[in-house]
């Protein structure tokens, strides 16, 4: 970690610090700490000067939490999950796909080779 002495002026032109997110925005210090914290601002940690971490944010974060988070409260909506979870699906991988349909439908996966193992390979017949 570097301390906010050590950083030319132009390193610190890049960056926003805590007080000046929270005035852009209209929210405390608090809550854009939480936000760095949770991974909704980007941006960089310092060594603590009297206690305190001092957290330098990129601008281009603060305008995505601006278009995506700012005056939303609450839970997202159920439209919101599924827009989310639809993009985190095209994301994964053929593999995690179908293991994740395996926990979701109990007749694919699992069960599906539970019943294999137990047959001897013709169709129909038990081998209990």
């Amino acid at each position: 970690m570097t301390s906010l002495r050590e950083l030319s002026d132009e390193e610190r032109a890049e960056y926003l610090m805590t007080h000046e997110v929270s005035q852009q925005l209209g929210i405390k210090q608090g809550t854009v700490r939480r936000a760095f914290r949770d991974g909704l601002l980007d941006g960089r940690v310092l060594e603590p000067v009297q206690g305190w971490r001092i957290l330098l944010i990129t601008p281009a974060s603060v305008e995505a939490y601006r278009a995506e988070h700012l005056g939303r409260r609450g839970r997202r909506s159920n439209s919101e999950k599924r827009k989310a979870e639809k993009a985190k699906a095209r994301k994964q991988t053929p593999r995690l796909a179908a293991a994740r349909r395996a926990r979701r439908d109990p007749s694919f996966g699992a069960a599906s080779r539970l019943v294999d193992a137990r047959t001897d390979g013709d169709a129909g017949t038990d081998r209990r």
